[in-house]
């Protein structure tokens, strides 16, 4: 059991902005820095695992997670500047998002 789980449990609570703690446990996983937990979040996930990750975001690090830019705004522009037609996109659904992280957000140092 992790110390954000005992902590979040003593208060009572059951759930975070209408998600289980497991279930922001697995979304954070997604997102999750991979040298320290506390340090800015940079990650390419699925767009339908956002609003879970971005819950998973605020719960773990205090700062809200922001979509940069998705893989078919990036082959869209891409076709644009180069004369491509557009019949040759192959489509992804992955969105590249970023946070401050805990460390840089209200509850760091």
């Amino acid at each position: 059991m992790s110390t954000a789980q005992i902590g979040y449990n003593d208060l009572g609570h059951d759930k975070f902005r209408g998600f289980s703690f497991e279930y922001l446990e697995k979304a954070w996983s997604l997102i999750e820095p991979q040298e320290d937990w506390r340090e800015p979040v940079v990650a390419w996930i699925k767009k339908g695992d956002f609003d879970a990750c971005s819950k998973a975001c605020e719960f773990f690090t205090a700062t809200p997670l922001q979509v940069e830019v998705s893989i078919s705004e990036l082959v869209r522009d891409y076709e644009r500047e180069n004369d491509v037609p557009t019949t040759t996109t192959i489509y992804d659904d992955r969105i590249l998002v970023r946070a401050d992280g805990y460390r840089a957000g209200p509850a760091g140092p």
